[in-house]
């Protein structure tokens, strides 16, 4: 048993990034038997349900999760960054918080009831999204959705000031600790 364990989690979320996230994270936990996972944290979104997903994965561990945000926390990336008990950002991190959104191939031809059904699935990703940022942050509903509407970017001190992070503080990491780095292959990488 450790008192905590470093993970660092630098990519997309799809669908093999979400697999390595996953996969460190209960290796990790089921090894050292840590009391606090520490979450080393950026990403430019992906996939809103596996981002939802892994914000519900790291709520159902009985361990303390802190995370720890650099460079950018875009998007479903930010879904994830709530999971954290405790959430710092380092400075100069930000935060884009935006409408959810389909790409299609150029050759990818609809009916009109399939065009429905994306969009119906699609308001529906973003109400989910809505309602997690809502419930962990001071953001009321008319200002998240404007912020939405436009695509907004928020730097360090407005992350706090709407409390996705609690404070403004640069990463350090703990000599002796286990530190697990998910490489851009998605397999988990041990460094000394």
């Amino acid at each position: 048993m450790v008192e905590k364990v470093y993970i660092s989690f630098v990519d997309s979320i799809h669908k093999k990034q979400f697999d390595a996230f996953i996969k460190t994270c209960s290796e990790s936990i089921q090894k050292h038997s840590p009391e606090e996972l520490h979450i080393l944290f950026s990403s430019n979104g992906g996939d809103i349900n596996l981002g939802l997903i892994l914000y519900s994965y790291l709520k159902a561990l009985h361990v303390k999760v802190v995370m720890h945000g650099s460079g950018n926390i875009d998007s479903c990336g930010i879904n994830v960054f709530l999971a954290g008990e405790e959430r710092f950002a380092a400075k100069g991190t930000t935060f884009l918080i935006h409408g959810a959104k389909r790409t299609y191939n150029r050759d990818v031809t609809l009916t009109v009831e399939q065009l429905y059904s994306d969009f119906t699935s699609l308001q529906k990703d973003q109400e989910k999204v809505i309602a997690n940022i809502i419930d962990n942050t001071s953001f009321s509903l008319e200002e998240l959705k404007k912020d939405i509407a436009i695509g907004q970017t928020l730097d360090t001190q407005q992350a706090q000031d709407k409390g996705i992070i609690q404070s403004i503080k640069e990463i350090t990491i703990d000599h002796g600790f286990p530190f697990l780095q998910i490489n851009h292959h998605n397999e988990e990488k041990q460094t000394p």
